[in-house]
C-alpha cells in the first residue's frame, strides 16, 4: 500500500481541522438548542451557575486590556494554554461567583491564565508537584496537565490528597485536545466529584458532599 507523500498530509491537514472544528462546532449547537429547551438540569446549584455565569456575557473592567494582551501574545503561547477569551474570562466569572478561599492553578509554560487570575483579587498560588496544604473551601484550576505514564499517576494521587484535605474543593479542568478525554474520564472517575458540569473544552468538578450526584452538559 502506497503510504501518503509528505505534500499530501501538509494539503490535507487544514482540511482535517476545519472538519475537527466543524464536529465541535455541532456539539456546541447541539448542546445549545437542549440548553434553551431548559437544560434538563435538576440541580438548584448548577441550574443557577449556568444561569448566572456561564451564559452571562458582562464585561469586567479588566476584560478589554486583557484581551488586548492575549490578542498580541497569542502566537507565544504553549500549545495546550487556554488561547479563547471567551474562556478565560469565564473562569474569572466563576471564581467572582463562587469566591473561594483560595485558588492554586497548574498553567502552560507560556500562558495568560496567570494574569486572568491576578485581577481575580483572590490569593493565588501555583501548584507544585508535591502535596500541598489548601484552605477548605480552594478552587483548583488544571489548564495544562500530563495525560499518561507515571506523571499522570501523580498527579491523581496528589488530587486525592487535596480532595481529603478540602471536602469542599472545586476543579476546574482545561480539555486542551479531543484525543485527552479518555484520560480525563480516567481522572474523573478516580476523584468522583459530586458533580460535574461538562462544558466541551471546559470541565468543573465540585467536590462539597452536600451536593446531589450529577452531570451536566452546556456551552458557554
Amino acid at each position: 500500500m502506497r503510504r501518503p507523500s509528505l505534500t499530501r498530509l501538509r494539503r490535507r491537514l487544514p482540511r482535517l481541522g476545519a472538519k475537527l472544528q466543524l464536529g465541535q462546532g455541532l456539539k456546541r449547537a447541539k448542546r445549545l438548542l437542549l440548553n434553551q429547551r431548559g437544560d434538563g438540569v435538576h440541580s438548584p446549584f448548577a441550574f443557577g451557575l449556568i444561569h448566572r455565569v456561564v451564559r452571562n456575557r458582562r464585561p469586567y473592567y479588566c476584560f478589554a486590556p486583557l484581551r488586548e494582551e492575549l490578542r498580541v501574545r497569542a502566537r507565544s503561547l504553549s500549545q495546550e494554554a487556554l488561547r479563547s477569551p471567551t474562556a478565560l474570562e469565564l473562569i474569572y466569572r466563576l471564581l467572582q461567583e463562587l469566591r473561594p478561599s483560595e485558588v492554586a492553578y497548574r498553567a502552560a509554560a507560556v500562558s495568560m491564565l496567570p494574569r486572568y487570575l491576578e485581577q481575580s483579587g483572590l490569593p493565588c498560588l501555583r501548584l507544585e508537584p508535591q502535596t500541598q496544604e489548601l484552605a477548605p473551601r480552594s478552587c483548583l484550576i488544571l489548564e495544562s496537565w500530563p495525560t499518561e505514564g507515571a506523571e499522570l499517576d501523580e498527579l491523581t494521587r496528589q488530587l486525592q490528597e487535596l480532595c481529603q484535605q478540602s471536602p469542599e474543593l472545586m476543579l476546574f479542568v482545561h480539555l486542551s485536545r479531543p484525543r485527552f478525554g479518555r484520560q480525563l474520564e480516567q481522572l474523573r472517575a478516580e476523584l468522583q466529584p459530586q458533580l460535574v458540569l461538562d462544558l466541551l473544552d471546559l470541565q468543573l468538578w465540585f467536590f462539597d458532599p452536600s451536593l446531589t450526584p450529577s452531570r451536566y452538559k452546556a456551552v458557554y
